[in-house]
C-alpha cells in the first residue's frame, strides 16, 4: 500500500515538473519573441531617421526643399545619401510579400523564334496580351514575382514561366526560367534587344541578368512633401505604410487611411517627421480623416494642389 501511494505521488511529483517545464519554455518563448519584435522595431526606426538625414543631405545639396518630390522618384532620389543601400527603405517587420515597388518591370524582351525563320518579340509586362503575373511560384526575395507568357492563341499560358527578383539595391533583375511547355524556342534580351541568353529555358540556360532601377520600400513619402518649408518641421515626411506614395490629402483623398496605414509594431507605427526625428504613433493617433490630426501632422503651412 504504502509502495502505491509512493508510486502515485511520483506521477503527481512528475506531472508538476513537466507542467512547470511548459510554462517556462512558454516564458523564455514569449520573451524571446517579445526581443525580437523590440529588435526589429529599432531597426525600422533608424532606417527612418537614415532617410531623414539622407532627406536633409538632398535638400541642402539641391538648395530647394521642393526638389523632393512627393512622387514615384523619392527613393531613387536619396538612395545616393544611403551608399545606395536598398534595404534601409524595407521595414524588417514584414515578410517579402508586404511591400510597394517602382518601375518593378524589367526593361527586357522575350524573343519567340517559332521554326528557323519566324521570331517576334514579346516585352515584360505584369498584364499584357502575352504576359502576366502568375501565382505558380511563391515570391522568394522582397520584390520578387512570377511571369507567364502566351506565345500561341490557345491561352493555357503555359509556354513559358519566369521568376523576376530584383537585387537588394534595384540596379539589376535576375529572372529564371522556371517551366517550359511551348514548342517554341526563346531568347531573352535586354533593353538594348542584344541577346543576353540564348535558347532561354530550365535547365543550363535558365538564369539571366538585365539592368533595373527599381525601387523597393514598406515607408511611403507623402504627395506633399516638396512643400513641406522649415516652418513644417513637425509634420509627416515619411510614414509605414502600403504604397509608394502617401496621398491623404483633400476632402476625398485617394488613399483609404485604415486600410493603407501599417501599424506593424503591436500596433504602433514608426513616422519620419520633415526635421529628421522619429515617432511612434498608433493609426489612430495621426489619423488624417479627423481634422486636427490633418492640420497638426500633415497639411503643410502652404500646400501644394491635391
Amino acid at each position: 500500500m504504502k509502495r502505491q501511494d509512493r508510486a502515485a505521488f511520483a506521477m503527481v511529483e512528475l506531472m508538476v515538473a513537466i507542467a512547470i517545464i511548459a510554462i517556462l519554455i512558454g516564458l523564455l518563448l514569449t520573451g524571446a519573441q517579445r526581443m525580437r519584435e523590440a529588435a526589429m522595431r529599432t531597426q525600422c526606426i533608424n532606417n527612418l531617421r537614415q532617410i531623414g538625414q539622407a532627406y536633409l543631405q538632398f535638400v541642402d545639396k539641391s538648395g530647394d526643399a521642393r526638389s523632393f518630390k512627393g512622387d514615384s522618384t523619392w527613393i531613387n532620389n536619396l538612395k545616393p545619401f544611403l551608399q545606395n543601400r536598398g534595404e534601409i527603405f524595407f521595414c524588417p517587420s514584414v515578410d517579402s510579400r508586404s511591400y510597394a515597388m517602382i518601375d518593378d518591370v524589367p526593361k527586357a524582351f522575350i524573343r519567340v523564334k517559332q521554326g528557323n525563320s519566324t521570331s517576334f518579340l514579346i516585352p515584360f509586362a505584369k498584364d499584357s496580351l502575352r504576359m502576366r503575373v502568375s501565382s505558380r511560384f511563391p515570391p522568394t526575395v522582397p520584390g520578387s514575382y512570377v511571369v507567364e507568357i502566351e506565345d500561341w492563341t490557345d491561352t493555357d499560358w503555359n509556354d513559358l514561366v519566369m521568376l523576376i527578383e530584383p537585387s537588394a539595391d534595384g540596379s539589376t533583375f535576375t529572372i529564371t526560367a522556371r517551366f517550359k511547355e511551348s514548342g517554341n524556342s526563346f531568347d531573352l534580351l535586354g533593353p538594348d534587344q542584344a541577346t543576353v541568353v540564348s535558347n532561354f529555358h530550365p535547365g543550363n540556360s535558365a538564369v539571366g541578368t538585365v539592368p533595373g532601377n527599381t525601387a523597393i520600400t514598406n515607408y511611403a513619402a507623402t504627395s506633399q512633401a516638396a512643400f513641406l518649408a522649415s516652418g513644417d518641421a513637425d509634420k509627416i515626411l515619411c510614414v509605414e505604410y502600403s504604397k509608394v506614395i502617401a496621398n491623404v490629402f483633400s476632402n476625398a483623398p485617394p488613399d483609404y487611411w485604415p486600410s493603407t496605414a501599417a501599424p506593424r509594431h503591436r500596433g504602433i507605427l514608426n513616422l519620419l517627421y520633415r526635421n529628421g526625428s522619429v515617432q511612434s504613433f498608433t493609426a489612430d493617433d495621426i489619423d488624417p480623416r479627423v481634422s486636427s490630426s490633418y492640420r497638426r501632422f500633415w497639411l503643410p503651412t502652404e500646400p501644394g494642389p491635391f
